[in-house]
């Protein structure tokens, strides 16, 4: 997926063990490479699926009310992190997909990950004030999934240099 190779990808997908993988992830996974093959269209799959949606659809308001899920702490998110209450969603939507427009993901998988630097201060984590977020993009895109606020410390920025580096304002 990383390379653009998504046949190679369907090919080794199907040789997994499915015992080996997350059923929903997997199915994400094959309903992604699928699509993208042109072997099934979005009229041929039923789904209440967030990110499948994404996938067939994308739809920016949809990924703001996801996002909007990082306002409040849920016992449903992953990942506990969510933004001061003064955040405007939308325009850090809007100023994050800016500084993703010209670089390269930091890290690669069946999403792409991006570090950014915001303007501002946008959370508190562990008592102390940050402006990162994580930004999750689709695969060969800039339809962001969900941002969500993150601590960076020294090390990490060391290994993002390439996206840190264009947009860290101190």
């Amino acid at each position: 997926i990383t390379e653009n190779n998504l046949l190679e990808a369907k090919k080794i997908l199907d040789k997994i063990p499915l015992k080996n993988l997350y059923y929903s992830k997997y199915m994400e996974i094959k309903i992604f490479l699928n699509y993208k093959l042109g072997l099934i269209k979005e009229s041929n799959i039923e789904f209440n699926d967030y990110l499948v949606k994404q996938i067939f659809n994308y739809n920016i308001d949809l990924a703001l009310e996801h996002v909007k899920k990082h306002l409040d702490e849920n016992n449903n998110k992953r990942l506990h992190t969510i933004f001061d209450n003064n955040v405007n969603l939308r325009e850090l939507f809007y100023e994050v997909q800016e500084k993703i427009s010209e670089v390269n993901p930091i890290r690669y998988c069946f999403v792409e990950k991006y570090i950014v630097c915001c303007n501002e201060d946008i959370s508190t984590i562990n008592g102390e004030r940050t402006r990162y977020v994580q930004v999750i993009t689709l695969p060969h895109s800039k339809n962001i999934i969900t941002i969500y606020p993150i601590n960076v410390i020294n090390k990490q920025l060391d290994n993002k240099k390439q996206l840190i580096k264009k947009y860290d304002l101190n």
